[in-house]
């Protein structure tokens, strides 16, 4: 029975030569190929600005960088 796996490389730094990516990269891979459901989302590829204060947290939006993990997750 295939499973839904959402893989979520949270590394800041974009360089493909990072082991974290590897990482991410080497399991997303092995769960598709054993035939599960695989969404990778790599926050490196995705601007995201930090929240900075509870009222930034409480009234602004959703970055829109944050959304592809958040639908993963989902």
């Amino acid at each position: 029975m295939p499973y839904n796996v959402a893989v979520i490389d949270a590394h800041p730094d974009p360089d493909p030569a990072r082991y974290v990516h590897a990482l991410a990269t080497t399991y997303a891979d092995g769960a598709q190929e054993a035939g599960h459901d695989v969404r990778a989302v790599r926050l490196a590829d995705h601007t995201i600005f930090p929240l900075v204060s509870r009222d930034s947290r409480v009234n602004d939006l959703v970055p829109a960088g944050v959304t592809p993990g958040q639908d993963a997750i989902s």
